[in-house]
C-alpha cells in the first residue's frame, strides 16, 4: 500500500487516530453502548483490497440510512452545487 501501511492500519488510522487527538476516544472510534458511531458498509472486505472503502453499500449517520441511490444523489447535488455559483 501507499506509504507502506497495511491496509489495517490504513483503517484504523482512519477510524482510531482522530478521536485519541482530540482525547474523545470514551465517544468515538468504535462500536459500543454509549458510544456516536456513523457506520459505513462496504460490499467487499477492505482488510483484503483497500479499494474496497470505495464501493459502499449503505452509509447509517446521524440516525439515517443512505442507500447507493441516495449517495449518488447527493454526489450528484453537490457537484451541481460546486459548478454553479450562487
Amino acid at each position: 500500500m501507499k506509504y507502506g501501511l497495511t491496509p489495517a492500519q490504513a483503517l484504523q488510522s482512519a477510524v482510531l487516530a482522530g478521536p485519541r487527538l482530540l482525547g474523545k476516544s470514551d465517544r468515538y472510534g468504535s462500536i459500543s453502548k454509549n458510544k456516536v458511531a456513523d457506520l459505513l458498509v462496504l460490499n467487499a472486505n477492505p482488510l483484503k483490497n483497500i479499494q474496497a472503502t470505495r464501493d459502499i453499500y449503505l452509509v447509517l449517520s446521524r440516525g439515517k440510512t443512505y442507500d447507493q441511490a441516495s449517495l449518488k444523489k447527493m454526489l450528484n447535488d453537490t457537484k451541481n452545487w460546486v459548478a454553479n455559483p450562487h
